[in-house]
């Protein structure tokens, strides 16, 4: 029955609502315009439009890859005050606070959407004499 009890004060004060609610990955939908770049985020990707599954929520950026050029934009987050703050207030709030922000959970990814710059075209010019 003592090691009953002291399991459930574990459980009580290390769990975070928004691991347990949200967890910590979840699928990002990619847009670009024009359509059918390569999206990366990690050692996943796709080509747009598309979506990555289970991108960790500690992702920091995507990687575009569009007519030969690459470039990262960072991920755009919201933090999830509901299930982050108030859904660890039973909790006495910082043991579970520190455990969504430990998996990510406290934050949400937003879906990207994004207007790519067409790449520059050079044409040989024919020398003159």
């Amino acid at each position: 029955m003592k090691r009953m009890i002291v399991m459930l004060c574990l459980v009580a004060t290390t769990s975070g609502c928004s691991t347990i609610v949200r967890g910590s990955r979840q699928d990002v939908e990619v847009k670009t315009n024009p359509p059918g770049a390569m999206a990366r985020i990690n050692t996943q990707q796709c080509f747009t439009p598309c979506t990555l599954q289970n991108v960790s929520r500690k992702a920091e950026s995507v990687i575009i890859t569009h007519e030969g050029s690459e470039k990262s934009y960072t991920l755009d987050r919201s933090f999830n005050f509901f299930t982050t703050i108030v859904g660890n207030w039973w909790n006495y709030v910082w043991p579970g606070v520190i455990v969504d922000a430990m998996s990510g959970a406290m934050f949400s990814i937003e879906d990207i959407n994004l207007e790519l710059a067409p790449a520059l075209k050079t044409e040989a010019k024919a020398p003159s004499t």
